[in-house]
């Protein structure tokens, strides 16, 4: 199987492929897959830097559109701008994984595209890995648990108001049903 990879790619060429997806959507057919399947045409690569699709049609033809949704999600984690703080963490995890540390001569050269290029395949693993595994394992991988204990974390509501709780309670409308 070949190595590929996401390239940015300009804002010129992002309208040129909004304008073919225009173009190219038959009624009945969804416009916005295939806006990412022209995306995906002009940011996929072969390790040589060569467009791996001539064109969104032969994206389409090529990629399920689970691939499609997938590949243009890491393509947007991508490219998306990162706070220095953020960045640092993506760097960490990057040496992290490899067994290097920050002060190695290796991971000094480490550029921002080598940076980027390796975070990208190792979300794409992740993804494979959920991808290839039953409905209830893959559920027991999304639940965050504690690292020491195992338990289940809950995700804490930042909305949540306690003391307006305690009073619908009180008043009787935090029952299942009441309105």
């Amino acid at each position: 199987m070949k190595r590929l990879c996401f390239y940015p790619i300009s804002a010129a060429e992002m309208i040129d492929a909004a304008r073919e997806a225009e173009r190219s959507c038959q009624s009945g057919q969804t416009l916005g897959l295939w806006r990412n399947a022209c995306l995906l045409s002009r940011a996929v690569r072969d390790m040589r830097g060569k467009r791996v699709y001539r064109d969104g049609e032969a994206a389409l033809k090529a990629l399920t559109a689970e691939t499609i949704a997938c590949w243009t999600a890491a393509y947007a984690a991508l490219i998306r701008p990162t706070e220095p703080e953020e960045e640092s963490r993506l760097r960490w995890r990057v040496l992290k994984a490899f067994g290097v540390l920050p002060t190695e001569r290796r991971a000094k050269r480490l550029t921002e595209d080598a940076l980027e290029q390796c975070l990208l395949q190792m979300t794409l693993d992740e993804q494979e890995l959920l991808r290839d595994v039953c409905p209830s394992c893959r559920e027991s991988l999304l639940t965050r648990k504690c690292p020491i204990c195992g338990s289940v974390q809950f995700e804490e509501n930042p909305n949540f108001d306690l003391a307006r709780f305690e009073e619908l309670k009180a008043n009787g409308l935090s029952e299942k049903g009441a309105l």
